[in-house]
């Protein structure tokens, strides 16, 4: 079937809120038939998880794709997310962490595109020999908390966005930075993931209460004897169940086997955690919803909680500091983990409100945007008649995507290994030439100030680095 829409965002990787983000994307705009496709930089197929099957961007161009096609880009802190950054967060899991950023600059070499920012489109690039003039390229709900100080990919993000017909932020802090490298006539729109409650509604039984969990692998690594200490003084005071969930089994995301070592330990401490081990985004939808209380590193179990009218707390993460100080003021976020009991204590006992005017504003700013986006596809839908594209047969597991453009890659880092090593001498070859230059610059200076006594003794020590 023709494409209406391509869909594109982090898709091609197990992350909950991209993941929830194109679930939630494509099914509100096929009730305004619609139809789109995903597509990110990298094929995957995450239909199992409540994902999609994903393009690759670039291998839909090379199928024909026509330029004039709308290209909605959706959410995620995508905006100063460079290539290589991107594709170690897609490597595979069992690719030991010094070779990502050699193989990944490999990945991207076979891509055979000039495109500078992976996840932002810019209205003029070369792919694969061909040249594409983006006409309709639409940015909604774009994370940029993150201001590079590097005038070059600032100049670089701020051509990408020329011309844009929709030029979309989620926070204000986004929003901020965007116009400060530049970037004109932006918006704020809401995260898209605000709309979930309404297009899922999920009933409240009087399920066992429970706190639903959430940390990434980095913060449990740095923070696990104290939030198993943290949470044991609240279990010491409630019979409240704990579970911890998952975000996304990409790599620097989350980790299994983190969560089940975490569970042991806390078992020895007396304190009884049960795992959430869903990848799929919906069911952890669901567990959010019915929580006495979300905690996460997570800024999409925040939104969804928030969605749901679920008391939250947000540990100090930078991306959620952002969204939570533009947009969810009402519950605590920020905290340092020694500071979970208290925290805890005193929101089981004083729930905040729900606050449903914010929530309404947040839907009716989303439906005006998803009426404009409606418009602007359908009028490109007259003049293109939609993009054809094939389908890729699914995968059973969430792994790195497009595994074969992975393996070519690494064959090709071992081929030029030996290229690699005799560069890497030569390197070190002029560094000694080098210092031994300094050395005899050293000698010559001092000749002319100093008297040869002094000369000799000091040259009695050789450079460092250097022989004798």
């Amino acid at each position: 079937m023709p494409s209406d829409l391509i869909l594109f965002g982090a898709f091609e990787r197990h992350n909950f809120g991209d993941v929830l983000m194109g679930h939630v994307f494509e099914k509100i705009l096929a009730k305004k038939d619609i139809n789109v496709t995903h597509a990110s930089i990298l094929n995957n197929d995450l239909t199992a998880y409540s994902g999609t099957t994903v393009h690759s961007i670039f291998d839909l161009v090379e199928d024909g794709l026509d330029e004039r096609t709308p290209i909605l880009h959706v959410g995620g802190e995508t905006a100063s997310c460079p290539f290589v950054s991107a594709l170690n967060f897609d490597s595979p899991l069992s690719l030991p962490s010094y070779q990502q950023s050699m193989i990944s600059e490999e990945v991207h070499r076979h891509l055979t595109t000039n495109r500078k920012l992976p996840y932002i489109t810019p209205p003029e690039e070369v792919i694969n020999g061909r040249r594409m003039n983006w006409k309709n390229r639409l940015f909604y709900g774009i994370g940029f908390t993150h201001l590079g100080s590097n005038p070059g990919g600032n100049h670089d993000l701020r051509e990408a966005f020329e011309e844009c017909r929709i030029a979309g932020f989620r926070d204000s802090y986004s929003l901020e930075n965007a116009s400060i490298v530049g970037i004109r006539n932006t918006a704020l729109t809401p995260d898209i993931v605000c709309y979930i409650n309404r297009l899922m509604p999920i009933a409240i039984n009087k399920a066992p209460r429970y706190v639903l969990l959430h940390f990434s692998k980095k913060f449990l690594e740095d923070n696990r004897d104290t939030l198993i200490s943290q949470l044991a003084t609240v279990s010491r005071t409630t019979d409240i169940a704990f579970i911890v969930g998952i975000a996304g089994v990409a790599y620097h995301h989350d980790s299994l086997d983190a969560l089940y070592r975490f569970k042991a330990l806390a078992a020895q401490q007396s304190l009884s955690i049960d795992l959430l081990t869903s990848l799929d985004a919906l069911d952890i939808c669901r567990q959010i919803a019915r929580a006495s209380l979300v905690i996460s590193t997570s800024l999409h179990y925040r939104i969804v909680a928030r969605a749901y009218g679920v008391p939250r707390i947000s540990f100090n993460t930078h991306k959620v500091n952002c969204w939570a100080n533009a947009n969810d003021k009402l519950y605590p976020f920020g905290i340092e983990s020694e500071t979970l009991a208290s925290t805890v204590s005193h929101l089981l006992t004083n729930p905040n409100p729900t606050d449903s005017s914010s929530q309404e504003k947040d839907a009716d700013m989303i439906e005006n945007y998803l009426e404009r986006i409606t418009e602007i596809v359908k009028s490109a839908k007259c003049v293109s008649g939609g993009a054809t594209v094939i389908p890729k047969p699914p995968l059973r597991l969430p792994q790195a995507p497009s595994q074969d453009l992975w393996i070519a890659s690494m064959a090709c880092c071992l081929d030029n290994q030996q290229a690699t090593i005799n560069k890497q001498n030569d390197i070190i070859k002029q560094h000694r030439i080098y210092l031994a230059s300094k050395r005899h610059l050293v000698k010559q200076l001092l000749t002319l100030m100093l008297p040869t006594s002094l000369i000799r003794f000091l040259l009695k020590t050789p450079l460092r680095g250097q022989a004798k």
